[in-house]
């Protein structure tokens, strides 16, 4: 389905209508879940090509396209939506405002878009028959300075609105045109600490973790094997490795870790120590997108300090994330709300990572 949403109201925002039943003190199920406020800065239009295999310098033949709006924080914010979480997911929308397949209606009702100017990317997957997954990723548009503060200002303007428990900031972060560098999202990150909101980075920031002030540590951050061996400096080849690296992350003012293991499953290290989780192999259509079901999953469950709250919010963030790999796009068709088939415990120190 093709929905557009281009009216862009008030100077620079999208009209915002919410389901009923999704903000503060609402009656319901939604009321007793974690609400969740994303902010995407770099979103995109991702059209994913489905071959038998991929040749090199040869002319590929597509079985299949489909073509939907994503990115790591939209990703996130769509199975949360799905699952009856109050969300948010906050975005820069170019001037032809969002016009994807994928991008429905529904989820529409939890999108708050700042209007900067700039074009969405466009990116290209390639799936295999195989479910080998090839991402070909444009780079984000630029932000100057008063297009990023509008967006930092829209999210805390949605933490306090519904009331959010975590923030997550998710993808890739665009350049400061006025720095040459990345946007910088310490300010934004000590702006949410002032809000009372748990926060999440769910992007690659590599050695900069190590610049940060202990006012503007993430509480969560969720990298996969890669990202971590970034972060660290160290190679991630086998659980103990994940577990080094996650320690050095962690000893940098970083609450939790929970890295995505792809078929190994998700690693979680924290105060209560660390947890190896993995479900049953399953097939693989593509990959694009599971990191984020996963997360989506481990935020959904309200976590208090007993055992079982923690042990739930690592069974979703498995089988959701087992769940996505099986999909054609990076939309859930349902979400799991109490897997049984997960295994979880202490991490097997000798296990290489596939």
């Amino acid at each position: 389905m093709n929905v557009k949403a281009s009216a862009v109201r008030g100077g620079c925002e999208l009209a915002q209508v919410r389901a009923p039943g999704r903000t503060r003190g609402a009656p319901g199920r939604a009321a007793t879940l974690p609400r969740v406020v994303t902010l995407t800065p770099a979103p995109s239009i991702d059209k994913v090509y489905f071959l038998d295999r991929v040749q090199a310098g040869e002319v590929n033949r597509a079985k299949g396209v489909s073509t939907y709006f994503a990115g790591n924080g939209v990703n996130v914010a769509r199975s949360l939506h799905l699952a009856g979480n109050a969300v948010s997911a906050v975005l820069p929308v170019g001037r032809e405002g969002l016009a994807a397949d994928g991008c429905d209606g529904d989820f529409l009702q939890v999108v708050r878009g700042v209007e900067v100017g700039r074009p969405i990317r466009t990116n290209v997957v390639l799936v295999d028959e195989s479910g080998v997954t090839t991402n070909i990723n444009a780079l984000p548009a630029p932000l100057d300075p008063d297009q990023w503060g509008r967006l930092c200002q829209a999210a805390a303007d949605e933490v306090r609105r519904i009331g959010a428990d975590w923030f997550v900031l998710g993808g890739a972060l665009p350049v400061d045109v006025s720095t040459g560098a990345a946007v910088d999202v310490r300010p934004l990150f000590r702006s949410m600490r002032r809000l009372g909101v748990a926060v999440c980075l769910d992007v690659a920031v590599g050695e900069a973790l190590l610049e940060w002030d202990e006012d503007c540590q993430p509480d969560l951050v969720k990298p996969n094997a890669a990202e971590l061996a970034l972060m660290t400096g160290h190679p991630v080849r086998s659980l103990r490795d994940a577990v080094e690296a996650a320690a050095l992350v962690r000893a940098r003012g970083v609450g939790t870790v929970l890295a995505s293991l792809g078929p190994d499953g998700i690693l979680e290290a924290g105060e209560q120590g660390a947890l190896w989780a993995r479900g049953p192999r399953t097939k693989v259509v593509n990959t694009t997108g599971a990191g984020d079901a996963a997360l989506a999953g481990y935020l959904s469950v309200k976590r208090r300090d007993g055992r079982g709250q923690r042990y739930g919010a690592l069974r979703r963030a498995v089988s959701w994330g087992a769940l996505a790999v099986q999909q054609e796009t990076t939309m859930l068709p349902r979400i799991i709300e109490n897997p049984s088939d997960i295994l979880i415990g202490s991490p097997e120190w000798g296990h290489r990572l596939t």
